[in-house]
């Protein structure tokens, strides 16, 4: 048998650990086959934010599924409060919904590449 173990904790020195390495020393002993997927180890984050959002919205998505996805209706109802729906309706001003989808793409872009640069001057700054 296959098994995968999903296991999250931050002290390899905790009962939990050890718990987790008995259960896989046993799977072993068994004659199984088992994966332990660390979450705190590759720092899963569970929390779902705005940067988690598909990037393969681009221009290639069909006028129909643009319709369908009622950009702008979408985006005000994603601002969090008042002040928020209002900059997102003065940002979407006169925008038809495929140049709002190239805008979108563009700043998913820029926050994944800004992204990318904190998380290495972090694990630089760690070191």
């Amino acid at each position: 048998m296959r098994v995968l173990t999903i296991y999250a904790h931050h002290n390899p020195r905790s009962f939990c650990h050890a718990v987790l390495e008995r259960f896989t020393e046993g799977l072993r002993d068994a004659g199984h086959t088992s994966e332990v997927v660390d979450l705190y180890a590759i720092r899963f984050d569970p929390v779902f934010h705005d940067r988690d959002g598909p990037d393969w919205v681009d221009d290639s998505v069909p006028d129909d599924v643009l319709a369908h996805w009622h950009v702008k209706q979408s985006l005000v109802a994603g601002a969090r409060n008042p002040l928020r729906r209002f900059l997102v309706k003065r940002w979407i001003g006169e925008r038809d919904d495929r140049e709002l989808v190239r805008r979108l793409h563009a700043l998913v872009r820029i926050s994944a590449i800004a992204d990318g640069c904190f998380s290495l001057i972090a694990d630089a700054a760690s070191v």
